[in-house]
Formats: structure tokens, C-alpha cells, sequence
């Protein structure tokens, strides 16, 4: 049996290869509930339970300087080019903007 470290690993590696490795940030949330997925100019969240889409953001006209999640897995951060930052709400799929 995998431990959840390794089966995470198997997984993201296996996304790699499958994407073509046009991979910028590929990440499970510290609760490892979801997964991370900041390609080019695109920005993904899998319910890795389910395997759906929650969120999917184009980013193409807003470069992300920095993208994670929080550390109770609730909220995901993005910090753009001119330091606005995001923070969408994992559970409602709701994004505040602060600056």
C-alpha cells in the first residue's frame, strides 16, 4: 500500500507527462484535499477527491507572480505581477480582491 506521500508523487508525476510538462506549479493543498495546477497561462483546482474542476482561472492578461494555497486549505492565494493579490474561497468559488 502507497503512503500518501508517495501516491501524491505517483500522481503528479503522471499530470506531468500527460501536460506535456507546461507545468509551472504543480501542488497538493497541505490537507490534501486539492490539487494545483498553474500551467502557462492558466490556473487550475481539483477536488482530488472527485477529480472536478473547481476552479479555473485565465490568467493570460494578469501574469501570476506567486500562487498557493492557505494553510488550512480553505482559501487559494494569487499575488499578480503588480502585487494585487486574490484569495478565492475553496468552498464557495468567490474571490475577493485586495491591494
Amino acid at each position: 500500500m502507497f503512503n500518501e506521500n508517495k501516491k501524491q508523487k505517483l500522481i503528479i508525476d503522471k499530470l506531468k507527462l500527460a501536460l506535456n510538462n507546461n507545468i509551472l506549479k504543480l501542488e497538493f493543498s497541505p490537507e490534501s484535499k486539492y490539487l494545483l495546477i498553474h500551467m502557462n497561462s492558466t490556473v487550475f483546482v481539483i477536488n482530488s477527491d472527485n477529480g472536478k474542476c473547481i476552479i479555473k482561472l485565465n490568467t493570460a492578461h494578469r501574469p501570476v507572480n506567486k500562487v498557493y494555497f492557505t494553510a488550512d486549505s480553505k482559501q487559494l492565494v494569487l499575488i499578480l505581477c503588480n502585487n494585487t493579490e486574490y484569495i478565492y474561497d475553496l468552498c464557495v468559488d468567490r474571490a475577493s480582491c485586495l491591494q
